[in-house]
């Protein structure tokens, strides 16, 4: 099925890459608990995806913005085995809107491939 999916292997070479996957903006303002959940698969070595909230990001350079880096259960089977995040506590950003964000790293040594698919918000 559909999925993001991220790597920095191109043209036979792992590559030095930073992209970021960021959500449009989710209001929780109406909300008192909410919390983010999503499946990811991967495979080959390389770098963790970081998986991040913001509460100030406005759109352009993400590095402008703060970001709170959450923790989730990842896939680390390196065979592409959808594993659910759990539900991940949001609820100190309700109240507000936020951007969730995940993002990827590559370096010349290690390109790990990362999908991710099923991003959801709910409420308790």
């Amino acid at each position: 099925g559909n999925c993001a999916k991220m790597s920095g292997y191109a043209s036979s070479t792992n590559n030095v890459n930073e992209d970021w996957l960021i959500s449009p903006e989710i209001d929780l303002s109406e909300l008192t608990n909410a919390y983010l959940s999503f499946q990811t698969a991967s495979k080959h070595p390389g770098n963790v995806l970081e998986i991040k909230v913001s509460s100030d990001y406005s759109g352009g350079d993400p590095s402008a913005a703060t970001w709170t880096n959450l923790s989730a259960t990842l896939d680390t089977s390196n065979n592409f085995t959808w594993t659910s995040s759990g539900n991940i506590d949001i609820s100190s950003f309700v109240g507000g809107n936020v951007h969730v964000a995940f993002k990827y790293t590559s370096t010349s040594s290690a390109s790990m491939t990362w999908e991710v698919d099923n991003v959801k918000i709910t409420k308790n």
